[in-house]
């Protein structure tokens, strides 16, 4: 779990969103529309984090960071999985922007959701004083991971 919390972190921001523009010139955004999307994923992103802030202490804490984890699996599945086939299908000459877009829609709902399931939840754990020795070695380990 600890790895996935790291890994998820660099592709939800730093990671994929660094090549945003690029993305979303090669599958046929205009610029206007470039910039909406630019400016939508932070505060989507934003609202997740602040819902599941507000639900924080009334969710099973444990319950949402194994599903939410999965659910974040398979949304980056789904955006590799079209990602790899908007590539293959680029090299054949084949452009559809269909493919590419929906690429874009699942980058969007990963980092929804990993919003929703990490974001606040991160903040709760080295608060609780079982957890705590462990939770250094684990930020050390995600430090690594995700560098």
């Amino acid at each position: 779990m600890v790895i996935l919390i790291g890994v998820f972190g660099t592709f939800s921001g730093s990671g994929l969103g660094y090549f945003n523009l690029a993305i979303y010139e090669a599958v046929g955004y205009d610029s206007d529309m470039q910039f909406i999307l630019n400016l939508m994923l932070p505060i989507l992103a934003t609202l997740g984090a602040v819902a599941s802030a507000a639900l924080s202490d009334r969710m099973p804490r444990r319950k949402v960071l194994v599903a939410g984890t999965f659910i974040c699996a398979f949304w980056l599945g789904i955006n590799g999985g079209l990602s790899k086939v908007w590539a293959d299908n680029y090299k054949k000459g084949v452009i559809d922007l269909g493919i590419g877009r929906g690429a874009v829609a699942a980058f969007f709902l990963f980092t929804i959701t990993w919003s929703f399931t990490y974001l606040p939840l991160l903040a709760l754990y080295p608060v609780c004083p079982r957890f705590s020795s462990l939770l250094a070695v684990a930020d050390v380990f995600i430090g690594r991971v995700s560098r």
